[in-house]
């Protein structure tokens, strides 16, 4: 179990698979998915639990049944996504639940990067750059230049990672990164070439949506807020009532003056 663990959140922070990653997944007991597969589009990318309610719910199905719950904050892998008849977006975990992307928010990653920096990133690696590390050594692997760093395994080989890269950006304090897009089971993911196996250039979280979890999270909804129509609700069966008392109480009087 803590394996399975420890590989759902390298999957997560470094977007890597096996090195058989040209295989994709596929549950192996759902009757639903057997059902819909066609309707299933490849997702592969990692989401916060991100809920109002400070919780997202997991069911055996689109619209099935609830069978757990995972707290706000929480880093979940979305392998596919179905959307059904109403138009609602469910996310499927490789543990073979479901859950609505509403109640998620996605990862900011190289997606979000490379949108938030267009024109900086270059095919060329700057002259006369040469990063080599040797045999045992290992390196970072990023998300995005400060993003979110995972440890690789030690490498078998003395590498150039700077030959290994196809991309290559310089940030803010004039250090270079490189961009992976597969190697050796590892993929889509991003090297400090200036210093390989420093993990302390990670910077402060980013979020692409209103975060309801971390320091500075947006309050919860509260259940309990009286809303126009729940007021209504409210008020609506006193008035009745009230109207009827005084129909009850004038009728007799106005009854009796006309006789």
């Amino acid at each position: 179990m803590k394996k399975l663990a420890m590989l759902l959140l390298v999957l997560c922070l470094v977007g890597t698979t096996t090195a058989q990653a040209d295989i994709i997944w596929e549950p192996s007991e759902d009757a639903f998915y057997e059902k819909h597969k066609g309707d299933f589009a490849l997702e592969q990318q990692c989401y916060y639990v991100n809920s109002p309610d400070g919780k997202a719910e997991l069911y055996n199905s689109p619209g099935g049944k609830v069978v757990d719950t995972i707290p706000n904050g929480t880093l979940i892998r979305i392998y596919y996504i179905y959307e059904d008849k109403t138009g609602t977006r469910w996310g499927y975990t490789m543990d073979e639940h479901y859950v609505t992307l509403s109640q998620l928010m996605n990862r900011y990653d190289d997606m979000e990067f490379r949108a938030d920096h267009p024109g900086e990133i270059q095919e060329a690696a700057p002259e006369e750059l040469s990063v080599v590390i040797s045999q045992g050594d290992s390196f970072l692997g990023w998300t995005h230049p400060g993003g979110i760093p995972a440890e690789t395994e030690a490498v078998f080989a003395d590498w150039d990672l700077t030959e290994l890269c196809r991309e290559y950006y310089t940030d803010d304090e004039g250090r270079v990164w490189g961009y992976l897009g597969y190697h050796y089971g590892h993929r889509e993911f991003w090297i400090c070439l200036s210093d390989p196996d420093n993990a302390d250039m990670k910077e402060p979280e980013r979020y692409t949506a209103v975060a309801y979890f971390g320091e500075n999270a947006a309050p919860l909804q509260d259940k309990r807020e009286k809303d126009p129509v729940n007021l209504l609700h409210l008020v609506l069966p006193i008035a009745v009532a009230a109207g009827a008392t005084g129909i009850l109480y004038f009728w007799p009087r106005k009854k009796k003056k006309e006789e």
